[in-house]
């Protein structure tokens, strides 16, 4: 292949390719019960456990989450709902332009009756 020819591919090349490396990362997951089913409106926390950060959403109508954008670094997890155990995983290490997938399974909180 000639360098004109090499020359005129790259210029063919829309500049938006060129700029579209990812230099964040993404943790996506779902939620579910001991029984398989989904938890919507769960509250998940992921935090950034060098810089502090920290980033809330919940989980849709599927259970599903998404945390995008998130600079690369180590991270902790707390997912929380009403009736049930909260549960926290850390040393999730996120690499430039990963996606990582992070379950969680919810177990039930024992009703406690309120002393008189």
């Amino acid at each position: 292949m000639s360098r004109l020819t090499l020359v005129a591919i790259f210029l063919c090349i829309p500049a938006s390719y060129l700029l579209a490396q990812r230099t964040t990362a993404e943790i996506v997951g779902t939620i579910t019960d001991s029984s398989g089913g989904t938890i919507t409106q769960a509250q998940v926390n992921v935090i950034n456990q060098d810089t502090g950060i920290r980033r809330g959403v919940s989980t849709n109508e599927l259970g599903n989450y998404s945390v995008p954008l998130l600079p690369p670094g180590s991270y902790r997890i707390t997912v929380q709902y009403q009736g049930f155990h909260p549960v926290t995983r850390t040393g999730i290490t996120l690499a430039v332009d990963q996606t990582a997938r992070i379950d969680f399974v919810l177990e039930v909180a024992p009703w406690r009756r309120r002393s008189r």
